[in-house]
C-alpha cells in the first residue's frame, strides 16, 4: 500500500493524466507488487534469510546475480534522492522548519541517512521492524486517498490551494490537520495489529479467513466517509461543497485558481 502514496506523490505536479503512465504504473498494472513481493518471500523462506543481496547471488549465481543487485542499489539513488525531496517538502508545513534556506533544509533531512550509514549492523537489526509498522499506516492512508479524491470530491481539486499553508486555504481544515483523518489511520493502524503483527506474526484465527490488508483498507474507507459527512462537511472544513457544485462537470477536473 505505500506503493500509491509514494506515486501520488512523484506525479502531484502532471498536468495531463496521460503522463502518469509510465513504467511505475505499467509495471505495477501488468505484473503487480503482490507477485514481486510473492518471490521474495518465498525465496527468504526457501534460503533462510531477509536479505535480497544474499537470495538473489544464491538463486541467479555470482555473476549474473552481482549485476542484479549493482542494478538495484543504483535504482535506488534516484529513489532515494526524491524521498530527500518529498521529506523535505513535507517538513515545511513546520514553520520553524520553512524558515530554514533550501539547502540547509535538505543538508539537515541527510543527516539521519549519515548517521545509519555508519552504523549499518544497527540499521540492519532494525530497519526492517521500523519500517513495517510505520508502513501499516499507509493502508488507511490509501483508503483515505481513494474515498477522498473519488467519492467526497468526485476528481474535482483545486491544485493551487494543495500549496496554500494559511487559514484561507481550501484545505486547511482545523489548523492544517484533518483530525478525522489522522483518526481513521490511527484506528487503522489499531485494527491491523489487532488482526496481524507483521513482526511477531502473532494473528487470531480470524486472520486465517479474513487477512488483514484488505478488511482494514476497506473499513478504514466507509469510516472516513462517514465521519467526513457527519463532522468536516458540516463543519465547513475542506471544501467539498465546491466539489459538490463541479460534480456535473469533467471527471479529473483540476482547476487552478488565479
Amino acid at each position: 500500500m505505500s506503493w500509491w502514496p509514494y506515486v501520488g506523490g512523484l506525479y502531484r505536479l502532471l498536468k495531463y493524466r496521460r503522463h502518469t503512465v509510465g513504467p511505475a504504473v505499467i509495471g505495477g498494472t501488468l505484473i503487480g507488487g503482490a507477485y514481486c513481493s510473492g518471490i521474495a518471500a518465498l525465496a527468504a523462506v526457501n534460503l533462510g534469510t531477509a536479505d535480497p543481496v544474499v537470495w538473489i547471488i544464491a538463486l541467479a549465481g555470482r555473476t549474473f546475480g552481482t549485476v542484479i543487485v549493482s542494478l538495484i542499489l543504483l535504482m535506488n539513488i534516484p529513489t532515494i534522492c526524491m524521498l530527500i525531496y518529498f521529506a523535505a517538502v513535507s517538513v515545511q508545513q513546520i514553520r520553524a522548519l520553512a524558515r530554514l534556506a533550501w539547502n540547509g533544509l535538505v543538508t539537515l533531512m541527510l543527516v539521519p541517512l549519515i548517521l545509519v550509514a555508519f552504523h549499518t549492523h544497527w540499521t540492519i537489526t532494525h530497519i526492517m521492524t521500523i519500517t513495517i509498522y510505520c508502513g501499516v499506516q499507509f493502508i488507511g492512508i490509501s483508503a483515505i486517498g481513494m474515498v477522498d479524491f473519488y467519492l467526497l470530491r468526485r476528481q474535482s481539486i483545486a491544485l493551487d490551494q494543495l500549496f496554500n499553508s494559511g487559514s484561507d486555504g481550501h484545505y486547511w481544515f482545523w489548523h492544517g490537520i484533518n483530525f478525522v483523518a489522522v483518526g481513521v489511520i490511527v484506528v487503522g493502524i489499531a485494527s491491523y495489529l489487532a488482526l496481524y503483527d507483521p513482526v511477531t506474526l502473532a494473528a487470531p484465527a480470524a486472520f486465517r479467513y479474513l487477512g488483514a490488508g484488505i478488511p482494514v483498507w476497506l473499513s478504514s474507507g466507509i469510516l472516513y466517509y462517514v465521519l467526513t459527512r457527519l463532522i468536516t462537511i458540516p463543519a465547513g472544513r475542506g471544501a467539498y461543497h465546491l466539489s459538490s457544485q463541479k460534480s456535473g462537470g469533467t471527471k479529473f477536473d483540476v482547476t487552478v485558481e488565479l
